[in-house]
């Protein structure tokens, strides 16, 4: 879907919308449990939003400038790299589910990839 709207979307107006959407998706329910954080809390929130905000600007200007079949497998290194520095940084376990959960992201998004290359020669 990000591909699609690099067509006629800038990243920047795409990180917006992703904001307003997700926003409200995940302010209401977080009300119930709410705690404010500590000082030292914000200074790694910031961090965090900061960086998260940049790669999804840097993943939607990719998508304007590459394929997808090119992106998402880059995009996808994630899962293994993260699976190692929360093993190795954090003392995570790896269990089953984990390989589940990526068996089911990999094939749903090597679907979606077929299906779009379907409709391109069509």
């Amino acid at each position: 879907m990000t591909k699609h709207l690099t067509s006629f979307d800038s990243p920047l107006c795409i990180i917006f919308y992703m904001i307003a959407i997700q926003l409200p998706i995940s302010f209401f329910p977080a009300l119930d449990d709410w705690v404010w954080p500590s000082l030292y809390t914000w200074f790694w929130l910031i961090i965090l939003g900061s960086t998260a905000l940049s790669a999804h600007y840097c993943l939607a200007h990719a998508f304007r400038h590459a394929d997808a079949t090119v992106v998402v497998p880059m995009d996808f290194m994630r899962l293994p790299l993260v699976t190692a520095i929360g093993y190795l940084v954090y003392n995570e376990t790896v269990d089953v589910w984990l390989f589940i959960g990526a068996f089911i992201t990999l094939c749903g998004n090597m679907i979606n990839i077929r299906s779009a290359r379907k409709n391109e020669k069509l």
